[in-house]
């Protein structure tokens, strides 16, 4: 009796912490791998001198709040979405944050700092790589 209630408190624990990973669904594992696909193969060029916010970051957790900035500057920049690539790219980042139910309330700007399309998409693919791979944590 022991031995189960103290199972049933670890288990509790566990899925109270904020270091628990956020369950991905199929549909938003879709989204992520569609992403990293387009990002492996795309070519910013065209993009190269347009710049926008650094997200730096918030890319370092991974978190919902990298997802949503990063589709918040995609879709508002005048430079992007000029391709089919970019458009798709933009078009999956938002199902992925409507599939996980991401908050993208109150996010708001990091820092001064600015960075290159492409580097921004670079970070894309390396946060949409490591949730694929090992989940997502809470949105902090």
């Amino acid at each position: 009796m022991k031995m189960m209630m103290f199972l049933l408190l670890s288990a509790a624990a566990l899925m109270l912490s904020p270091a628990v990973a956020k369950a991905i669904n199929r549909d938003s594992r879709e989204n992520l791998q569609k992403i990293i696909d387009i990002a492996r193969q795309y070519n910013g060029s065209a993009t190269l001198h347009y710049f926008v916010e650094d997200l730096s970051a918030l890319a370092v957790g991974c978190k919902d709040k990298f997802f949503c900035k990063a589709y918040a500057i995609l879709n508002t920049t005048e430079h992007f979405r000029g391709t089919l690539e970019e458009v798709n790219l933009v078009r999956n980042l938002l199902q992925y944050i409507l599939g996980t139910r991401a908050n993208c309330t109150n996010v708001q700007k990091v820092n001064g700092d600015q960075e290159t399309i492409p580097k921004l998409v670079t970070r894309l693919l390396h946060c949409a790589t490591k949730v694929f791979r090992h989940g997502n944590g809470t949105s902090p």
